[in-house]
């Protein structure tokens, strides 16, 4: 989730008696263990391996430290131009398994590891020239996309069943639907990106800015 989507949202309950400087050079990770750090770490590890195998820059440095809960819905936040994400711990995180939606048949380990490469996915993004007020439309569109491909094809095959059929459609890759229907914008913007002949230069595309989806928001 970017921050825009929830400006509001104040973490609670932040734990952070462990800190680990990750071997990516990369990434602090903060958590209430060790063990914790480390497995953040390793899922930023693959995420950063994910990026590199479509030629996508690295982010600048990030902190991405672990939580107990937030106030609000979310299971992870970056804070744009902060370098800090946060996430859920896995064990609150399972506790909100509801909010998984598309992603609810992931078993939770995955699944935490796809929270760290999606908000990574925005630190990339971050600072992607933007000729709106904001670009939360292309900036989620490109973290929803990047998790979705990085899963295995046995997490993937749920969510390509889902979209199965599904035209690609721009109109509706828009704030309206992403705050509304967040799984519906996530369909929406995997089966557009399997449309395009080459995923990679799509995404090196938006991170231009040659390639977006918002608009002006009338006033």
């Amino acid at each position: 989730m970017h921050r825009l989507i929830a400006a509001s949202l104040l973490w609670a309950g932040a734990v952070s008696a462990a800190e680990v400087p990750c071997d990516n050079a990369i990434v602090t990770a903060e958590a209430e263990s060790p063990e914790l750090a480390t497995r953040i770490c390793a899922a930023s590890d693959a995420a950063l391996a994910h990026f590199a195998s479509c030629a996508l820059p690295e982010p600048k440095p990030v902190r991405i430290l672990a939580l107990n809960a937030f106030e609000r819905e979310c299971v992870g936040l970056f804070h744009c131009g902060e370098g800090l994400i946060e996430v859920l711990a896995p064990d609150a995180m399972e506790a909100r398994r509801n909010l998984f939606g598309i992603f609810q048949h992931v078993p939770m380990e995955r699944f935490f590891e796809s929270v760290v490469l999606h908000e990574m996915s925005h630190a990339v993004f971050d600072g992607t020239p933007c000729a709106f007020a904001h670009c939360v439309a292309s900036t989620e569109f490109f973290a929803y996309t990047q998790q979705i491909a990085a899963l295995s094809d046995e997490d993937r095959a749920p969510i390509e069943a889902l979209a199965q059929d599904m035209p690609a459609r721009k109109d509706v890759l828009n704030v309206f639907v992403l705050y509304m229907a967040p799984d519906k914008f996530a369909l929406e913007a995997w089966t557009y990106l399997n449309a395009e002949p080459d995923r990679c230069t799509f995404w090196q595309e938006m991170l231009t800015g040659e390639v977006h989806f918002d608009r002006a928001l009338p006033r």
